[in-house]
């Protein structure tokens, strides 16, 4: 999710990005909410709140969006075309190692 706020290039990539933040944000929400005693979990919510963009939009969003619906737009820059990703959320088996996003092409 870093890369999603600290990436000049996420914006470029992802057409809907501001939909797709307010996705992040929501799951967040909601994984928080269900786990809000787990040290590892706060330290991923703590190191993106020091993003500026994070923060901002975490502070603006106040009814997340349902967070599973993930769908992303994405410009495929190789291949010149858009391509539409049904978006999940994995957390290792530690997560203060952060959180990985991962995408599945809708056809």
């Amino acid at each position: 999710m870093q890369w999603h706020y600290l990436s000049p290039e996420a914006r470029d990539v992802i057409i809907d990005w501001e939909e797709t933040s307010d996705w992040c944000i929501g799951w967040l929400r909601m994984d928080a909410a269900q786990h809000p005693n787990d040290a590892a979990r706060q330290a991923v919510l703590t190191s993106l709140m020091a993003i500026q963009d994070f923060r901002s939009r975490w502070d603006a969003l106040v009814i997340p969006p349902d967070p599973n619906t993930g769908r992303w737009l994405i410009r495929d820059v190789e291949n010149s075309c858009d391509v539409t990703l049904d978006m999940r959320v994995w957390l290792p088996a530690h997560p203060e190692d952060g959180i990985l996003l991962m995408g599945a092409i809708i056809s």
